[in-house]
């Protein structure tokens, strides 16, 4: 207008930025005002590089381009703006006309955007903010923005049963975007497994590992946010974002944890990462500690259900080598699959019993009978064997082990011998009073009977009495039939003379009593006599059995 000029500012190079200029205006190449003299600021920048910065990797430099920078460049400094505060660079490393390059500050807000801006002058500590903020030429604002990345892991291995904690150390996780960090779990050829992970602080996610159904070779794992991976850095370094991961096979129960000393029990591993094709190369383990501290193990093979359950059959061999209680392990290629709950499983086995011989004996008691079966440990053991009818009667005796094969205990004397006997249950006790199992893991009796004896006396008591005396005497013999009621002795003199008891009932299969009356002659010669009903019982070796009637005083 007729009042005002504006003039562009020309490009000079550095040399010339530092120098004072004469300023006058001109029309048509002829000067006609002298404006004044002095120093023109023409220094100016336009971009920065590069806009993404890693946040842990030591040695990274930001690149500020421009025109005219000035020769005494250590007072530039530049500035990164975000979320209300501003930090200041070092002085630069490097510069020229052209280029200023500064080390990258640590920043504490990774993910953020920060603007980018150039200062020049002195600044002090109690104002910090140099002089003067260079001018920039970019279109609009510059903004650089800091990598969130991480370092270390607080684990590469995990059992596979999964549950355990990872936990990510890093630098800018942003607590604002939950539900956009994921665990990948990376196998060669295979989609990955994703697991949400949670940002705990700015400095640490976390996740739990899956489940994991093959555990055999190394995998990868990868920190993931919105799909895309987070780099890594470890010493300053950047290093490969996917961290080398195991998953280690394990065991968390097995189950029955008790068999018998004949084997044949399975014995079903629950776990994970159970690998099917290295079936061949697991065993299960039995270990005995004997009194000395040594340690004896038994080996069995196993087969593989699946990826969560294994199995192995215990057999007789086994057993009897490793004893009564034992420690349950499970190894591949001979080193042990990992217990998860971190302690022993201990594995009973129990004694059997297989077959008894003979299966019968008279009731009359007084014969042997052998229990054979598997694991009866020692002569240290006691057992019972008890026999018993309906369980409304039992005799039980007390013997030894033989060996660990066999058990030898006396036929007791069996209350009824007038019929056969129906099968009866023989078990044989530990002092613990366990019941010892038959072969097949049942508590099935054996089967066993009393045979009839023929009824026989054998003594009587007392075998002499005063004349005159109401008498009771004991009759001893055998086969006696409690069932009946129908016993009779006699007393029979060599005169012909006879005394009669009173009907009686046996006390037991070996013994009655009668009840006679006074008997007022005195024989030496005395017998007795006894019948069931109408028939005469025997007496041993059809020996007399007498009884003397000795003289009787009264006043």
């Amino acid at each position: 207008s007729n009042r005002e000029i504006t003039c562009v500012v020309p490009a000079v190079t550095e040399s010339l930025a530092d120098r004072a200029f004469d300023l006058s205006i001109a029309v048509a190449g002829r000067e006609t005002l002298q404006v004044g003299a002095g120093v023109l600021n023409l220094d100016a920048w336009f971009d920065a590089t590069p806009r993404v910065i890693d946040t842990l990797v030591a040695g990274q430099q930001i690149t500020i381009s421009g025109q005219a920078f000035r020769t005494n460049c250590e007072l530039y400094r530049v500035s990164f703006a975000a979320r209300g505060e501003r930090f200041f660079s070092s002085a630069p490393v490097a510069c020229s006309e052209t280029a200023l390059v500064f080390d990258a500050p640590v920043w504490l807000y990774p993910g953020t955007d920060a603007e980018v801006a150039l200062f020049f002058g002195e600044s002090t500590g109690f104002n910090p903010v140099p002089e003067r903020r260079v001018a920039s030429g970019a279109s609009g604002p510059v903004t650089v923005s800091f990598a969130e990345m991480f370092g270390l892991v607080s684990s590469t291995r995990a059992f596979a049963q999964g549950g355990e904690l990872l936990q990510f150390a890093g630098l800018g996780f942003d607590k604002t975007a939950n539900g956009q960090y994921e665990c990948h779990f990376v196998r060669t050829g295979e989609p990955p497994v994703a697991v949400s992970a949670l940002v705990a602080t700015q400095r640490r996610v976390q996740c739990t590992t899956p489940w994991w159904y093959f555990a055999h070779g190394v995998i990868g794992l990868q920190l993931v946010k919105g799909g895309a991976q987070i780099g890594r850095a470890v010493a300053g370094l950047e290093v490969n974002a996917t961290v080398d991961f195991d998953f280690i096979q394990t065991w968390s129960s097995a189950s029955p944890t008790e068999g018998p000393f004949s084997g044949g029990t399975a014995i079903a591993f629950s776990g994970a990462g159970f690998d099917g094709a290295q079936e061949s190369n697991y065993r299960c383990v039995f270990t005995v500690v004997n009194g000395t501290g040594n340690a004896t193990n038994q080996y069995l093979n196993v087969s593989i259900m699946d990826s969560t359950t294994l199995e192995c059959l215990t057999t007789q061999e086994a057993a009897l080598a490793a004893g009564l209680s034992v420690v349950l392990t499970l190894e591949m290629d001979e080193v042990p699959v990992a217990y998860s709950t971190g302690l022993v499983l201990p594995f009973e086995f129990y004694p059997v019993w297989t077959n008894i011989f003979p299966t019968s004996a008279s009731a009359l008691g007084g014969d042997i009978v052998t229990v054979y079966g598997v694991g009866l440990l020692d002569t240290s053991v006691r057992y019972e064997c008890v026999f018993s009818v309906q369980a409304t009667q039992v005799r039980s005796f007390v013997n030894e082990a033989v060996d660990a094969s066999e058990v030898r205990c006396p036929v007791p004397l069996w209350p009824n011998a007038s019929s056969n006997v129906e099968v009866q249950v023989i078990s044989i006790l530990s002092s613990g009073n366990t019941t010892i199992y038959y072969l097949d893991g049942t508590l099935t009796p054996a089967a066993f009977g009393f045979f009839l004896v023929q009824e026989e006396v054998l003594s009587v008591s007392p075998n002499m009495v005063f004349a005159g005396d109401a008498t009771v005497l004991r009759v001893h013999g055998g086969g006696f039939d409690v069932t009946r009621n129908d016993y009779m002795c006699v007393l029979e003199a060599e005169s012909g003379l006879r005394l009669f008891s009173n009907l009686t009932t046996p006390k037991n299969f070996s013994s009655l009593d009668c009840s006679l009356p006074p008997w007022f002659d005195t024989a030496a010669g005395t017998r007795l006599l006894l019948y069931q009903g109408a028939s005469l019982v025997p007496s041993a070796d059809e020996k007399n059995i007498s009884v003397t009637i000795l003289p009787n005083w009264r006043t």
